[in-house]
């Protein structure tokens, strides 16, 4: 039953990735059908609804382990590939705003920026593409992705169902070395706290919540949440830039999800993930209701 949930929640964030249906050729953003937008469909009891399997671009797993071991890191160091160097930049720049929703992603600009020839940079966006960051339509090229308010609500809300299920997946097993690594977290984010360091804190909060993600060793709902997280990451950074930091009810939440886990409250430790990220759902959505620099009381 549990994973039969997933799977409709799996499917509703396959919907949010691609609100309009879009349906793009295997060869459209290069050569080799490695388009990460590849999709098949079939009819479903002679219904209008369609069942879409995506296509993978083949390097999107490794980006996926990557951006969960080192997300957000401030290093300048070149990585491993000039893709993945280029990819880091400009999901930052997402992010953080740098980049504006619905801002044109330009291939030849972005070479400029960084002084590269146009592989690289077609396969940064194809995995900024995968991840959910960056859109992309027929003739009009690669954008940042847009939000309307509703797109908000609809991902706080499956984040909230999906986080809540990571905790729930904690049941029944030993969470001493968690439990360490959390305290360990807490301390790093109130440091960063007391400093007023949005970027430092924002980082160190993801942090938090991937440790007990990846303590699961759920893979379905990790691959699900991962997608879903990463389409959340430029609400969450506005949200934290325009305020969000004036009070200690982040980390309060986050010292109550870390004291019930301690004390084996299951339960309590997942009532109080899904009510940290709900608390936030109506100063959320009513950012994007209004014109970005607009402050929301």
């Amino acid at each position: 039953m549990r994973y039969c949930r997933l799977i409709r929640l799996a499917r509703i964030a396959f919907m949010i990735q691609n609100p309009h249906g879009t349906l793009l050729p295997v060869d459209a953003c290069g050569s080799g059908g490695c388009d990460p937008w590849t999709w098949t469909t079939r009819g479903v009891l002679a219904s209008s609804h369609l069942t879409r399997a995506r296509v993978l671009h083949p390097a999107f797993p490794e980006f996926m382990d990557k951006a969960n071991q080192v997300l957000y890191e401030e290093d300048d160091r070149l990585p491993q590939t000039l893709s993945y160097f280029i990819l880091n930049r400009l999901r930052w720049r997402i992010i953080t705003g740098e980049l504006k929703p619905g801002q044109a992603l330009r291939e030849m600009e972005i070479e400029a920026d960084y002084g590269s020839s146009r592989g690289p940079v077609r396969e940064s966006l194809r995995m900024l593409l995968q991840s959910g960051l960056v859109e992309t339509q027929p003739r009009r090229g690669f954008r940042v992705r847009e939000y309307t308010p509703a797109d908000v609500r609809n991902i706080y809300e499956l984040r909230a169902t999906l986080e809540g299920m990571v905790v729930a997946a904690l049941e029944g097993r030993d969470l001493t070395p968690l439990c360490d690594t959390l305290r360990g977290r807490l301390k790093i984010m109130e440091s960063y706290y007391k400093q007023k360091d949005t970027d430092k804190y924002f980082r160190e909060n993801s942090r938090f919540h991937q440790c007990i993600i990846d303590f699961t060793e759920n893979k379905p709902i990790s691959q699900v949440l991962f997608y879903v997280n990463e389409i959340s990451l430029p609400v969450r950074y506005r949200l934290l830039y325009e305020g969000f930091l004036s009070s200690r009810r982040s980390l309060d939440y986050h010292e109550e999800i870390t004291a019930c886990l301690e004390a084996g409250d299951i339960p309590g430790a997942k009532a109080a993930t899904e009510a940290h990220i709900l608390e936030n759902l109506e100063r959320a959505t009513a950012l994007y209701e209004s014109p970005p620099g607009a402050s929301v009381r």
